[in-house]
């Protein structure tokens, strides 16, 4: 058993993982207001005990949902790096089941507060 618990509606469908696996139910119940309860064995005596299932709100992220949003993408051709991005190619590349890969990267821009690159280190020319 791995303590996985899944909800489904009362038709069957939209079966879903509610608590993955970390502990070993062995009975459920409720209260007088429906509140769900789990009863935990734990057969070192540490963790075992009664859970209140209570549900998990996510929170809020203004992390970009889509490639569009993330700034890597030209806005006006999706399939082409945006300005500034440097483009690079690693020396020994990973098989990838033929997936057409583009790398790049960008540096972040200079702060007053920062000393740069050429005025940390002197400048060398190479052939």
């Amino acid at each position: 058993m791995r303590g996985d618990v899944y909800s489904v509606a009362d038709d069957g469908s939209d079966l879903r993982l509610e608590v993955e696996g970390r502990f070993l139910v062995t009975s459920f119940a409720s209260d007088d207001e429906g509140r769900a309860y789990v009863l935990r064995y734990d057969a070192t005596g540490d963790e075992g005990g009664i859970y209140r299932l209570v549900p998990n709100v996510p929170e809020l992220s203004d992390f970009p949902r889509l490639l569009s949003e993330t700034g890597c993408v030209d806005p006006s051709n999706p399939r082409e790096l945006a300005p500034g991005l440097v483009p690079y190619a690693p020396s020994a590349q990973l098989w990838s089941d033929g997936a057409f890969k583009e790398r790049a990267f960008r540096t972040a821009p200079p702060s007053p507060s920062r000393r740069t690159a050429t005025s940390a280190f002197p400048s060398v020319r190479c052939s």
